[in-house]
């Protein structure tokens, strides 16, 4: 079903004034987009308005927010790429809409907010932010263009030369991310799965995970120790510090066990 065919929540038809379009103008869309950049601008897309929507309902405290629908349809024209992006409740698409364009005037560094939700929290959140790079990432050639035309006949022109200042914006909240820190004392499983001793540097590999986590230990092992817990399942007590986005940068060891896995026999015939 096409999104002129789409009903909102109220049983409403939709009609193409109640669409978002993203027009990708320029020598860049003769036809010749390469799948890849295409496939990734609208799954950046779909991520954008859906946490926009997400953000609508938490603010304004409404309910099922699982109600409404976001329908991307691909459309061509002879030097051109359209994204047309319908809902199925006229209020989002009017409140969503006005978000994307402020959230790109805050990456442009231009002044005005036509937003009608906080999107404070939003532009601060790389994870989010970063899908704009791949909105515009098909952005290649001098002349190109994204034109965003809302329903209420706003719009907003991207063109090529403002694909690095958006970039660049984007990537001062990717390090702002990664230089803030929290630490938490608290319990790990895992083992050693590498050693620098010159160097006092370990890798530590956390239970359930694959990823090495750089550890160093408050009182340093001896070389007799480490020989007994390398590879060895281990208990350990550390600071551990978390960016942003909530991953583990490193560790620092307070204090650590060596804990045997229990065989099944054993755990049986235990009283």
């Amino acid at each position: 079903m096409s999104p002129e065919n789409q009903k909102d929540i109220k049983g409403n038809l939709l009609y193409e004034r109640e669409e978002i379009t993203l027009v990708y103008e320029g020598p860049s869309f003769d036809g010749k987009m390469e799948l890849p950049k295409l496939t990734s601008q609208l799954q950046a897309t779909e991520n954008v308005m859906k946490e926009l929507i997400n953000e609508l309902y938490k603010q304004k405290k409404l309910s099922h927010v699982e109600k409404t629908k976001v329908y991307l349809e691909l459309k061509k024209g002879s030097f051109e790429e359209i994204i047309s992006i319908a809902f199925n409740h006229p209020l989002t698409i009017s409140i969503v809409g006005g978000s994307v364009l402020a959230l790109f005037n805050k990456l442009l560094n231009k002044k005005g907010n036509s937003s009608q939700i906080d999107i404070t929290e939003l532009s601060n959140n790389y994870g989010i932010i970063n899908n704009f790079n791949m909105i515009i990432a098909p952005l290649d050639k001098g002349g190109d263009r994204l034109v965003i035309n809302l329903p209420s006949e706003d719009k907003q022109v991207i063109s090529q030369k403002d694909k690095k200042i958006i970039s660049d914006n984007i990537n001062k909240i990717r390090k702002q991310e990664d230089t803030t820190f929290e630490v938490i004392e608290e319990e790990f499983f895992g083992n050693l799965n590498s050693v620098n001793v010159k160097e006092g540097k370990f890798g530590f590999i956390q239970e359930g995970t694959t990823k090495i986590i750089p550890a160093k230990f408050d009182k340093e092992p001896s070389l007799e120790e480490i020989k007994q817990i390398l590879a060895e399942r281990l208990k350990i007590q550390a600071r551990a510090t978390y960016n942003k986005r909530g991953e583990i940068k490193k560790i620092e060891v307070i204090d650590h066990t060596i804990k045997k896995r229990i065989s099944l026999d054993t755990y049986f015939k235990s009283p």
